[in-house]
């Protein structure tokens, strides 16, 4: 896949809603499998807990209570990790999408206080909006060459 290729599939809304929808299936795969052996767990302990004496089914209560407890501290700490990854991965792919907007406006911005030609604008390897620089790029040579 060439680097226009991988650029234009990085900026294709069509493709960062697929990644979205992706995103959210797993969550919400995750989310009811998680419920659901919490509560399916719950239910077979409170099944095995009728058949037996009022004392022993107070403490196995007490026992069943502080295992769901550590059930759901454990759910909740993965679910953390997993938004935090998601996060995470939102940050270095919003970046690479601000990223070159913010630089291109700063160059311009310089252009305008000093009233020159923009420089010509590289953005890093990994950047969305390559084209854009390359476009950018060939009308600053092309005013340039007309200008001289």
């Amino acid at each position: 896949m060439t680097q226009r290729t991988r650029t234009k599939f990085l900026t294709d809304k069509q493709v960062q809603l697929r990644l979205a929808s992706v995103f959210l299936l797993w969550f919400a795969v995750y989310a009811v499998a998680s419920i659901s052996l919490y509560f399916i767990s719950y239910h077979f302990a409170a099944q095995r807990i009728e058949s037996l004496g009022l004392q022993q089914e107070l403490e196995t209560k007490a026992l069943v209570i502080e295992q769901s407890e550590r059930l759901a501290m454990g759910y909740a700490f993965v679910t953390l990790i997993y938004l935090i990854l998601v996060w995470i991965y939102m940050l270095v792919y919003s970046n690479h999408i601000t990223g070159p907007i913010f630089k291109l406006n700063r160059i311009l911005d310089e252009s305008i206080k000093s009233q020159t030609w923009p420089q010509e604008v590289k953005f890093r390897k990994n950047d969305a909006f390559r084209d854009l620089a390359d476009k950018f790029n060939a009308c600053i040579k092309i005013w340039k060459d007309k200008k001289n």
